[in-house]
């Protein structure tokens, strides 16, 4: 959590929060597979490489230990311990390491179980991993406040970088405001900003996100020389339904008072190509020019 003077900063360009929770009980066994699926890509890639090499060298460390338990292996040769167990580990077996004694088909058999077990429980994760639906929704860098048919307007912009389609996609806008009581206390109050237009049955190339500033506006009052006592946040959310995929897909970001562009619009992207088509150029996608 960001923090300047009596200014706190809750959410991170990407909706993600920046506030510490104190006090939160945390179960292993309730709350593992929820930060695996939490884990970045790369490392959750990184883990399940690190368990796989880990688990190898564990086995033939002991493999190792016991001179003889494996059968065609060099005497005092870790590598050949470490080869022995990734074929057993993987059920691979090309028969020129083979189980030497009793302790080696020991651990080999407790090997094999774990292999059987953990593969399975690894594939089940990576599936469920690479299966989460995702959308590749672009937000505009700013937000552009400017007058407009005689009303001001608070506007931002979403394109679907996907060659599908988001059925019936929805976006909200909700302005976070942080008070503090005079007696200290923080309350994080959370207001709806209406839009002209919030959905769109087919979102496939770009959308124009429109707020009026009119006296029901929460940021009726806003201009560019008042001062943010309370540090707002515009939190942007949009859901829809994937075509391809048949399930629902969403994505947010966050604005500050700092991500305003005062006074200008935004530039067009669609245009007609030379033999009629249509085109969105995302180029310029994030160009504003004077309203």
């Amino acid at each position: 959590m960001k923090e300047s003077g009596s200014h706190l900063q809750v959410l991170d360009r990407a909706g993600r929060f920046q506030v510490q929770r104190l006090g939160v009980r945390f179960d292993p066994a309730a709350d593992l597979y929820h930060l695996l699926m939490n884990l970045p890509l790369p490392r959750f890639v990184a883990l399940l490489m690190a368990i796989y090499f880990g688990l190898n060298l564990l086995f033939a460390s002991l493999y190792w230990l016991s001179p003889g338990s494996v059968r065609g292996a060099r005497p005092g040769f870790f590598a050949d311990s470490f080869y022995f167990s990734v074929q057993t580990l993987a059920t691979i077996g090309y028969g020129d390491l083979t189980p030497g004694s009793d302790y080696g088909h020991l651990i080999v058999t407790l090997e094999a179980c774990t292999g059987t077990f953990g593969f399975a429980v690894l594939a089940g994760l990576a599936f469920a991993k690479f299966s989460v639906p995702s959308a590749r929704v672009l937000f505009s860098r700013t937000l552009v406040l400017y007058q407009h048919g005689g009303q001001r307007v608070l506007e931002l912009r979403l394109a679907n970088e996907r060659p599908n389609q988001i059925v019936d996609a929805r976006v909200k806008l909700t302005l976070a405001r942080n008070e503090v009581s005079p007696s200290g206390e923080i309350h994080r109050r959370l207001q709806p900003l209406l839009l002209r237009v919030s959905e769109t049955p087919l979102f496939s190339l770009s959308f124009l996100v429109t707020h009026v500033l009119d006296e029901q506006s929460p940021l009726s009052g806003l201009s560019a020389d008042q001062e943010d006592e309370c540090n707002c946040e515009i939190i942007v959310t949009m859901t829809g339904i994937d075509d391809a995929l048949g399930q629902t897909v969403y994505a947010r970001a966050v604005y500050t008072r700092a991500d305003i562009s005062w006074g200008r619009r935004f530039a067009s992207t669609l245009k007609l190509a030379e033999n009629g088509a249509m085109q969105m150029d995302l180029r310029a996608f994030h160009d504003t020019v004077p309203a």
